[in-house]
């Protein structure tokens, strides 16, 4: 049966599956009738300048998990911060624990991701996607400050955990993915908020920007490096300053916020009809659709979806016991597992290490880490463009041969 709602609805009903024997059933717009009801759908007619900034806006987050994650690589290709740090000695020799303590420097960032993203979910469960944008914001410039006045390895070990837990808080649940878990009417899984505001033909490419702003930060990491390094009258400057530019972009995040309207998932799911109502008809409004038709049934859906959400048990035991769920988060851990299988993090951290070995010199080590990462940018781009056209396996298949090549 409809779920009721007081006014003349149209025919189109959705049906949400919720187990495999129980089904629920809700229509999709509790709107007045419109003589046209694809009008606010034709030819992407819905999307506005509004949508393509604000995700323009959220996609530049990647920055603030990009640059510092990349950072590391040409920080430990700089001569002056290894001997600074007594992992090497004057004449250039490792010491007994530094390649130790080099592994420490990208372990402890990656472990502080795992309570960068416990932690943001729950902040931004309670408080909102934009306090959850603060948290990150607050992680990262601790731990880019303290990284950049570190006076031992042992301080600058110590508050990677702290930057990694920002970046790595941002890039799972921040700002480019920052209204995670965003409702999308034609899927029972919940895309980010750039999915939410992007018109349906450009969902893909919108979202696909993400991708682009990673590879943007990275790129500006290794250039910071190698104008760093001319910097030959003062050494501390060499890695001092680039580790400083981290902060430049959790600042901007703070500075987004304020530019950005908050989740209109969260405010429905706390109640605040109005405020979601007014965001969503703002968002998607469209100048020769008087009616605005398409963004009034974008909002009873997504109304009708947080509803039917709150039936459910999102619970941590659930993600594992329930089939569905199951399914999902095996999925998607499969993905990103496969994706970090490509040696991605190996190169991103330790570039300038490798390319020593095999008898680089210092400035030539980091125009080749330049070089590395600015070609994932082209490539990204075409990434996005892909599925577009051939569909997601052909996306897949297309960016494994090269790997393997390379392997």
């Amino acid at each position: 049966m409809g779920i009721p709602c007081g006014e003349p609805v149209c025919d189109l009903w959705i049906i949400a599956k919720q187990s495999r024997t129980k089904k629920i059933f809700f229509n999709t717009h509790a709107i007045p009738p419109v003589t046209n009801m694809a009008a606010g759908f034709k030819n992407d007619r819905q999307w506005n300048w509004r949508n393509f900034i604000m995700c323009c806006l959220i996609a530049s987050g990647q920055l603030a998990f990009g640059y510092p994650s990349s950072i590391i690589a040409t920080t430990l290709g700089q001569p002056a911060f290894l001997l600074y740090m007594g992992l090497v000695t004057p004449e250039g020799e490792l010491t007994g624990n530094a390649n130790a303590l080099i592994g420490a420097t990208s372990g402890v960032f990656q472990a502080g991701a795992i309570f960068g993203i416990l932690g943001g979910s729950w902040v931004m469960d309670k408080w909102g996607r934009k306090a959850g944008v603060i948290y990150c914001s607050t992680l990262s410039i601790i731990g880019g400050t303290c990284m950049a006045a570190s006076q031992d390895i042992g301080m600058f070990i110590a508050f990677r955990f702290f930057a990694g837990a920002g970046s790595w808080g941002f890039l799972a649940l921040g700002m480019f993915h920052l209204w995670a878990y965003e409702y999308h009417a034609d899927s029972e899984t919940a895309p980010v908020y750039t999915a939410e505001l992007a018109p349906p033909k450009l969902r893909g490419f919108f979202v696909g920007m993400n991708g682009v702003g990673i590879t943007i930060g990275y790129a500006i990491a290794s250039y910071m490096g190698l104008a760093f390094y001319s910097v030959q009258n003062n050494p501390a400057a060499q890695w001092r300053g680039p580790l400083g530019l981290a902060l430049v972009f959790p600042v901007w995040m703070l500075i987004v916020i304020a530019i950005v309207p908050e989740s209109p998932r969260y405010l429905l799911m706390k109640g605040r009809v109005e405020e979601a109502r007014a965001i969503v008809m703002k968002l998607h409004h469209v100048n020769d659709d008087p009616d605005q038709e398409y963004a009034r049934g974008e909002f009873y859906q997504m109304q009708k979806q947080v509803e039917f959400d709150k039936t459910l048990n999102p619970s941590w035991k659930e993600m594992f016991t329930r089939p569905s769920y199951r399914k999902r988060v095996i999925l998607g851990c499969t993905f990103a597992f496969i994706g970090q299988s490509t040696a991605i993090l190996v190169i991103n951290n330790y570039g300038p290490t490798l390319y020593e070995a095999l008898g680089y010199g210092t400035r030539d080590r980091l125009v080749l880490q330049c070089g590395w990462v600015t070609v994932g940018i082209p490539f990204n781009a075409l990434g996005k463009l892909i599925p577009r056209f051939f569909g997601m396996v052909s996306h897949s298949s297309a960016f494994q041969v090269p790997v393997l090549w390379i392997a």
